[in-house]
């Protein structure tokens, strides 16, 4: 935003083309080599510590093409003007050299707590915990929404849930800018039991909101059930059966087959809080 790049020059191409882009100052480098991250996070992460918080410096791959360097770089500014507290922080990013290629970069806050796969461990989760867990993310989904992106990445292992906080939703690798003409590949989307139906029909055009909605739903039944993604059997947790039965009859409506008959992440958002409310929980606990 506000650089200058000549006529007839798409965004892409003229950083491409721009050598300073090749520039140490210009990239993650000036962040240091910082450690490998290790659990949660791909072996092309690592934890730095940047100038006001630690980092988590992710390569997303060589870009080839200026159109696909318009895309990220497009994607990459969309991320950085949607701050939320459901949302790991985007503070830098862009194109730098990385084993010889040119090869996009993003930098996030990094978040400490408890992976929400390892919740699945603990055994299926109060209700009214979950109820608040996923208000709070699908919060941050219309955020993400409202500034044309879709995640496409939605699973137990990219959401956190700090001491401090509700939860987070981490990992932008393969969120996708409904602005973009770059088709996104949907091999990079999930492809686990989290995944919404129209993943599978490969189709470009259905990789939308719906599918984040879809994704968080199923992870909500998975919290419910706390067992491993390949089950997601019925739960046998003894809480208040009522406060169960409400969120259930929202992550029915969520899990809906076509795209079309789901609540979009705004008012899916605005159903969960009203449970909250219903069931006297304090929406910010």
């Amino acid at each position: 935003e506000g650089t200058f790049w000549p006529p007839n020059f798409s965004i892409g191409e003229a950083w491409l083309a721009h050598p300073e882009y090749e520039k140490v100052a210009n990239g993650p480098q000036r962040f240091g080599d910082g450690r490998p991250m290790t659990g949660r996070n791909p072996t092309s992460s690592r934890i730095v510590l940047g100038p006001h918080c630690p980092l988590i410096i992710k390569h997303l791959g060589p870009v080839g093409e200026p159109k696909e360097a318009t895309h990220f770089l497009r994607l990459l500014a969309a991320l950085g003007g949607a701050p939320h507290p459901a949302l790991a922080a985007v503070v830098d990013g862009g194109i730098a050299p990385h084993d010889g290629e040119a090869s996009c970069w993003m930098a996030t806050r990094f978040v400490d707590g408890v992976c929400a796969r390892d919740l699945l461990e603990l055994g299926p989760l109060d209700a009214r915990r979950v109820t608040r867990i996923l208000r709070s993310l699908a919060e941050g989904l219309a955020r993400l929404h409202h500034r044309g992106i879709v995640h496409r990445g939605i699973s137990p292992r990219n959401i956190v849930v700090p001491p401090t906080q509700l939860a987070v939703l981490i990992d932008y690798s393969t969120a996708h800018s409904l602005e973009s003409p770059v088709p996104p590949s949907t091999h990079a989307a999930s492809t686990s039991a989290y995944a919404a139906p129209e993943i599978a029909a490969e189709d470009a055009g259905a990789l939308a909101p719906p599918l984040d909605v879809y994704a968080l739903a199923a992870v909500g039944r998975a919290l419910l059930a706390g067992q491993s993604e390949s089950t997601l059997p019925e739960s046998e947790a003894s809480d208040d059966a009522e406060a169960r039965a409400a969120l259930d009859a929202l992550l029915v409506q969520a899990l809906i087959p076509n795209p079309a008959g789901r609540p979009d992440a705004a008012a899916f958002a605005a159903d969960l809080r009203a449970a909250e409310e219903r069931f006297g929980v304090r929406p910010d606990a």
